[in-house]
């Protein structure tokens, strides 16, 4: 053993490994998915090891902690492996293993200490070369590929067949190493190898030799599995072709010959729609045709072979759609005619169906297309009047057609959004009342199939055109970022021509619509509709607020609840479930104000005890309420709801819970909350602030008798301060949780001066609520506060209907003087004698 390896296992555990990149390394594991999952890299060392009590593999970290990343010992019949000079591979406890060294000396330095410690020769790179060797003197001699030749192959004649069937079949089958099938790939197609089987099968099904026809299947199916396009451009020129279909009808599974020549010659028959005069794209039409019913009919099913086995037929019949579209691109001649006649008047419902499918099937070729190349096959379309020719096809009352033209709209829209967006809002600057986007919303919602099957793949389509992820800015002709965006101006299109006539079916729902319309097809196209709204809803912040708070969407959505579909139902459920999610004050106090979680409830007890998603549903909206601390919502549920019956509610305890959260919540907040006015506008609700707070007349009568008190009541008081608008919360209100309470504000209290009345100070740093800590007020001294002060200035509020919570600074009474709630402005604390000589502006403020 070479003595620079023994290094002890406390000497190498004890101290960090100096970060040396002669040794450093990737440590890969093979994982259940047969890829290599990387486990970090390090330094290796092979060094002895007491726990192990042997020389182990030790693979430390190079980041700064060093830890152990591999700790593998050396042991005499593991199997290693040496590859491509920097990889040393293994297998341990059913699990393979492998190091990737940076360099090739470190690599063959630790691969010579593992020689060393299991006794082998470090030019045996692995067992692998032996196997090889083995396998390979059963069919050949080792000099027809060691020398890097080509394989040679038995004569293709009758006699030999069964020994071309093992050979082939020995290096497809036989785990041959890739480098192995290349070269007998390449011996298949030199001299005419191909050729010569097949004129072998002419004579062989002339003489209906059934023998030899296996023999022959066998050997093309192998020919196949061999997976390259060189061979597959012999196996499917024209002259080929169908000889191979030929071959592959006498499969040996079978008990009987399946005529497919017969169906590709008589039946398949190729109808041309449109007169198409180019010799080379007719070829490249029949032969995608055909390769493609040998792919999907003739062979085998996917699920026999590997992964990746047929990848190269699979990219022979990819190639060719491209080449197809792209000839077609290039005749013009041909597109003319195609898009004058779809929108022919005079053109029969027969031909325009098989043009609109000629149109759809070009369309999907489309998809195999690069997208550099992609982008001017569609500009070719557009520059033929596509989108005016899809409008055409969406008044033509045929199923076929109408199915036909959704497709192509889908494809359209997912190839290249940006161009139909750019054609709407043309559409729309020109004037036009017919609208393309407006029409793919009633297509959607007309569509004849009863599964809705058109109206969903629009669906999906209208979605991605609204998408704002894959929106773009535009620029300006200078080339400067343009003001308006493809976004912005989208968006105002949408909401302002189509969303209308999407919501349409909900203009029938009414709070007095018992009897609403409630069959499975009307069900399923609203949940498609709601869903939308909920897309709309997660992306178009400002636009749908609007549009939902101006046209009542949430409660005629919520009007579904009642439907006898559940799906239906749940789909209202996500609805608000979603606006809830966003967490928008405006949203949480418009579904406040308007009372719609009493829909909500309504439909909690009409379910009864049952115990399925709905109700589930339900549950989970209000716990997330509770665990999000949504306080409008909370607050509206405990005061509107909870008394209707979810006081008796025992097996869950979200009710309860929101109810406790809501009992030990102060005061000062619930009132704060319920002065919020409708839909986010905080100046509109009066009516609800009164039943918060007494009028100001009342407040200013009592204001003026507390202030008109001698200043020995205060000095004999228990050191607490209350207002004389709201009592202050005892010691056991108050708690640990320091509560607060708000201070509502009269008319003539804020004001800048007498002349400048209702005006208030609007700054940005004040439109925040301020608390008052009321525990540090009450343990702020054990002596009682001095008098009450002559002041009771405000912070300028908002608005006259604000209320204003303010914090109290808990230093001592003795270093304060006397304790105030608040301080008036300067200008009107004229006669403020304390004793003190402090003027106002220099007495400690309030903390904000």
């Amino acid at each position: 053993m070479d003595s620079n390896t023994a290094e002890s296992s406390s000497n190498n555990e004890s101290s960090p490994p100096q970060k040396n990149p002669h040794r450093r390394v990737k440590v890969y594991m093979l994982n259940a998915d047969r890829a290599w999952d990387d486990k970090g890299t390090g330094h290796v060392s092979c060094a002895y090891v007491d726990r192990l009590q042997g020389m182990a593999l030790i693979v430390r970290s190079e980041d700064e902690d060093h830890y152990v990343i591999l700790e593998s010992k050396v042991c005499p019949n593991t199997t290693y492996q040496k590859q491509q000079e920097t990889l040393i591979c293994w297998s341990e406890n059913d699990q393979e293993l492998a190091l990737s060294f940076q360099l090739i000396d470190s690599c063959s330095e630790i691969w010579e200490k593992i020689c060393d410690v299991q006794g082998r020769n470090p030019d045996d790179n692995g067992p692998d070369d032996a196997l090889h060797d083995s396998r390979d003197d059963d069919h050949f001699e080792e000099s027809s590929y060691a020398a890097g030749g080509v394989v040679e192959l038995p004569s293709p004649d009758l006699a030999h067949l069964g020994e071309i069937q093992a050979v082939l079949s020995d290096y497809v089958h036989g785990g041959a190493v890739q480098w192995r099938i290349d070269r007998i790939a390449s011996s298949v197609e030199s001299d005419g190898y191909i050729n010569r089987l097949l004129d072998l099968y002419s004579i062989c099904d002339d003489l209906e030799n059934v023998e030899a026809l296996h023999q022959l299947y066998s050997i093309f199916k192998t020919i196949f599995m061999l997976n390259r396009n060189s061979l597959f451009e012999i196996l499917f020129c024209s002259e080929n072709l169908m000889k191979v279909v030929g071959v592959m009808e006498n499969d040996p599974c079978k008990t009987s010959v399946v005529r497919h020549r017969e169906f590709l010659e008589n039946q398949a028959q190729f109808h041309s729609v449109l007169p198409l005069t180019n010799e080379l794209l007719l070829e490249k039409i029949h032969q995608t045709y055909r390769v493609q019913y040998i792919q999907d009919v003739i062979l085998p099913t996917p699920s026999v072979f590997d992964e990746n086995l047929l990848s190269a037929l699979n990219s022979f019949v990819f190639f060719n759609k491209c080449e197809i579209v792209k000839m077609l691109q290039e005749d013009e001649a041909t597109m003319k005619i195609l898009f004058q006649q779809l929108t022919d008047d005079e053109t029969d419902d027969a031909a325009r169906r098989d043009l609109v499918k000629f149109l759809k099937e070009m369309c999907m070729f489309s998809s195999t297309l690069q997208a550099s190349d992609r982008e001017p096959f569609f500009q070719m379309l557009s520059e033929m009047r596509l989108l005016e020719a899809v409008e055409t096809l969406w008044n033509i009352e045929d199923a076929d057609i109408l199915s036909t033209t959704n497709d192509v709209f889908a494809f359209i829209v997912e190839a290249n959004p940006s161009m139909v967006r750019e054609f709407c809002l043309s559409e729309a600057k020109l004037g036009q009342d017919d609208l393309l986007m407006t029409k793919a919303v009633e297509q959607m919602q007309q569509d004849p199939d009863p599964e809705l099957g058109g109206a969903i793949l629009i669906s999906v389509t209208i979605r991605l055109l609204i998408d704002p992820e894959n929106m773009m800015a535009t620029t300006a002709v200078s080339g400067a970022p343009s003001l308006r965006t493809e976004k912005t101006e989208f968006l105002n299109y949408f909401y302002l021509h189509c969303m209308p006539t999407l919501i349409s079916p909900f203009r029938t729902i009414s709070k007095d619509s018992e009897s609403l319309k409630d069959d499975y097809k009307t069900a399923q196209l609203l949940s498609i509709i709601v869903e939308l709204l909920i897309f709309c809803a997660e992306h178009h912040s400002y636009q749908f607020r609007v549009h939902m708070i101006k046209h009542e969407i949430l409660r005629k959505v919520l009007y579904l609840l009642r439907s006898r579909h559940s799906f239906l139902a749940l789909c209202a459920i996500r609805f608000l479930r979603k606006l809830v999610n966003l967490k928008d004050d405006t949203y949480n106090r418009h579904i406040a104000n308007g009372n719609h979680l009493k829909a909500v409830c309504d439909a909690f007890f009409a379910n009864g005890e049952k115990y399925n998603l709905f109700n589930s549903a339900i549950i989970e909206l209000f716990e997330f309420i509770r665990v999000e601390d949504i306080r409008i919502l909370a607050t509206n549920f405990v005061e509107c709801h909870y008394n209707s019956g979810f006081q008796d509610i025992t097996y869950v305890q979200t009710f309860q819970k929101l109810k406790d959260q809501f009992d030990h919540r102060p005061t000062s907040l619930l009132n704060t909350e319920e002065r919020h006015g409708e839909d986010g506008d905080p100046f509109s609700t009066l009516a609800k602030q009164r039943r918060c707070r007494r009028d100001n007349a009342s407040l200013d009568e009592e204001e003026e008798r507390w202030f008109e008190k001698d200043d020995d009541d205060s000095d004999s008081g228990s050191g607490n301060i209350t207002p004389p608008f709201q009592a202050s919360p005892t010691r056991e209100e108050a708690g640990d949780a320091e509560p607060m309470f708000s201070l509502s504000l009269p008319k003539s209290i804020g004001r800048k001066d007498e002349e400048d009345e209702g005006t208030f100070n609007s700054s940005p740093k004040l439109n925040r609520n301020i608390s008052i800590n009321l525990k540090s007020l009450i343990s702020a001294t054990d002596s009682p506060p001095h008098s009450p002060p002559n002041q009771g200035a405000y912070s300028s509020p908002l608005n006259t209907n604000s209320s204003v919570s303010m914090l109290i600074d808990s230093a001592p009474s003795a270093a304060v003087g006397k304790i105030a709630l608040v301080d008036y402005p300067d200008e009107d604390s004229d006669d403020d004698a304390d004793g003190d000589g402090v003027s106002v502006s220099k007495r400690p403020r309030i903390s904000s």
